[in-house]
């Protein structure tokens, strides 16, 4: 079955786990407002299938401290899913990294950190179906995790092994998120930020590539989001970016630049940096950048020295940028430039 915007809610208007694990893409990354049981519904739904079919779940979360965290009885996950169902899963420490989930006496999943997971290689995850990865995009403020994308996709390696090479289906990957930063690490790697960007602008709820298996889902209907607007917190909060964000499922990058495509014969090539190739108009006084390089201008690549380097030899580009005197082909061009002159 393929994932549509026309199954993403349960009666009621709260999240529904079960197209996302019943659908056929192997890789899902869902983002929405606050508190529209994304969480709760997943993982109630996990422990479901789990107690009938015996195979386990992992909960993810990118460091280990928020691991250990949900990994204590009175912060369990499961707390007010047991009081709504009348089950009771307890918490059980295994080793220094990794938590184990019991209902019924049986463990049903196991609590990991995406920062720490490099720790548990030998881990046999055979009887794993589901790595569900919860707040995969970061708050702003949160503390990074180096080459977090690569992490993340090593992470699946270790528990997927090679099932499908026997004929099993692949371990699928769901992950689940705010909308806090459309610029993470995550969508970066898969390359879908400007597929993300026109998602919100057409306002489309559901991308699926069947090539990839990948599924993206935008939970920007939500029926529980509007009534969440007349609770105290958020009429508090009415019209700032926290309300955009946890409300209106709106990314907050500060991103307000032009973005229109430019025929590169108006233009003479300047230096191209990681993935990105950067012009100045012929006729015009603005610089233009795209991802598509023509010429043979200065290569940098993107990792720290060479952006260095770059930095270095090209800062009047930061100022042109600072005065509005640059042009980006799309929304991906202007998160790389400003990724490429970070320190």
């Amino acid at each position: 079955m393929q994932l549509d915007s026309k199954h993403l809610y349960k009666e009621g208007g709260w999240v529904d786990a079960r197209p996302l694990l019943d659908c056929d893409s192997t890789f899902i990354f869902g983002y929405g407002a606050r508190a529209i049981g994304k969480t709760y519904n997943l993982l109630d739904e996990l422990e479901k299938r789990a107690l009938e079919t015996g195979r386990k779940f992992i909960l993810l979360r990118r460091q280990q401290t928020q691991a250990d965290f949900v990994s204590k009885q009175e912060f369990s996950p499961f707390k007010p899913i047991d009081m709504d169902t009348g089950r009771t899963t307890e918490v059980k420490r295994l080793d220094k990294f990794t938590t184990a989930f019991i209902c019924e006496d049986k463990i049903i999943g196991y609590i990991m950190a995406l920062s720490t997971v490099t720790n548990i290689r030998g881990f046999d995850g055979s009887d794993v179906d589901v790595i569900f990865y919860d707040e995969f995009i970061p708050e702003k403020h949160a503390r990074p995790i180096k080459n977090e994308s690569d992490a993340l996709w090593n992470c699946y390696e270790t528990i997927n092994r090679n099932r499908e090479l026997f004929g099993n289906p692949p371990l699928k990957l769901i992950g689940m998120s705010n909308a806090n930063d459309i610029a993470n690490e995550i969508f970066l790697s898969l390359g879908v930020v400007d597929r993300i960007d026109a998602m919100k602008r057409k306002g489309q709820s559901v991308y699926v590539n069947r090539e990839k298996s990948l599924a993206i889902v935008d939970y920007q209907n939500a029926e529980i989001s509007d009534k969440k607007k007349e609770t105290a917190l958020y009429k508090l909060t009415a019209g700032s970016d926290f309300e955009k964000m946890a409300i209106g499922n709106e990314f907050l990058n500060e991103f307000s630049s032009v973005y229109k495509s430019i025929p590169l014969v108006e233009c003479s090539p300047v230096v191209s940096v990681g993935e990105i190739c950067i012009y100045k108009h012929k006729s015009e006084p603005f610089f233009y950048i795209s991802t598509h390089t023509a010429g043979s201008p200065e290569h940098f690549g993107s990792g720290n020295t060479e952006r260095k380097r770059f930095q270095n030899a090209f800062f009047y580009l930061w100022q042109m940028y600072l005065t509005r005197r640059i042009i980006f082909e799309s929304k991906l061009c202007e998160i790389l430039f400003r990724k490429y002159f970070e320190t």
